[in-house]
């Protein structure tokens, strides 16, 4: 698998590098889903877990993401030139404040780690 894994990475790179613009378009369009499928697994993970200390966060976080993610796929392929930068930004945001809160409510629940969410 991993070896599979490692030929994939190869040849999404050669192509990215041989064809710039194509790359750009195409990786706007894996953000766009990136952002998406994160978006929902923040989500359920917020709404499966309401009894967690900032959990809302996650959710903001989760509905940021699934609407950054939507604006990517509206707005591709022309918008891969400048969105990419943009809206991952955006997204590093909210998910580090989500993150962050959730830290800081960890002391809250007398644990030393996070808990451990299941699906």
């Amino acid at each position: 698998m991993n070896l599979v894994l490692a030929a994939l990475y190869l040849a999404a790179s050669a192509l990215i590098i041989a064809r710039p613009l194509i790359g750009v378009v195409s990786l706007a369009l894996i953000v766009g889903a990136w952002c998406i499928a994160e978006g929902v697994v923040e989500v359920s993970t917020a709404m499966s877990q309401p009894r967690l200390p900032a959990w809302g966060w996650m959710l903001v976080s989760g509905i940021a993401g699934i609407v950054l993610g939507l604006l990517v796929l509206a707005g591709w392929p022309t918008a891969g030139v400048w969105v990419l930068g943009v809206l991952v930004g955006l997204n590093l945001v909210f998910t580090g404040i989500s993150e962050l809160m959730i830290g800081l409510a960890i002391p809250q629940l007398g644990l030393r780690e996070p808990p451990s969410v299941t699906a």
